[in-house]
């Protein structure tokens, strides 16, 4: 196997590598997030407080989620968005640091990887920009209702 497809491996599995990490990073901020709920909601059982049932029912106002739902779109978008562009960036410095011999082959394998990683990126903001103007009315309203 030549030098240049292992290391077209390399980029290809260093990418894999950073989907799984921010994958594995949010999944376990909601498992911590869980975890310590349930932890607060056993220990009120074993000293025999009272519990308030609205914390075990599902949330009702369903604006206030999405609110928090679209943030979240807000956030992983522009972090996904600034990690596909510094990806082509660095792609862009490696690939200009390569023998003439593989530029005019036209050895882009890198550029795939990070062009995903962006399209994913924009993605998700093109999701934040359409579920806020869809929420706008329902914001709208609990203002006019919080100012009463």
């Amino acid at each position: 196997m030549e030098s240049y497809q292992l290391e077209e491996i390399y980029q290809f599995a260093l990418v894999i590598i950073f989907i799984i990490g921010f994958v594995a990073t949010v999944m376990g901020f909601k498992q911590k997030e869980n975890n310590n709920r349930t932890k607060v909601l056993l220990s009120a059982l074993e000293k025999g407080q009272d519990i308030n049932p609205e914390l075990l029912a599902p949330q009702k106002n369903k604006t206030s989620r999405n609110k928090w739902g679209l943030l979240a779109l807000l956030i992983s978008g522009c972090g996904m968005t600034v990690l596909g562009i510094a990806l082509i960036a660095l792609a862009t410095v490696y690939f200009c640091l390569q023998p003439m011999d593989r530029v005019i082959n036209g050895d882009f394998f890198g550029f795939i990887p990070c062009f995903i990683i962006l399209a994913i990126g924009i993605a998700l903001l093109i999701g934040y920009f359409v579920g806020k103007k869809l929420l706008k009315p329902e914001v709208d309203k609990e203002t006019e209702e919080a100012k009463k």
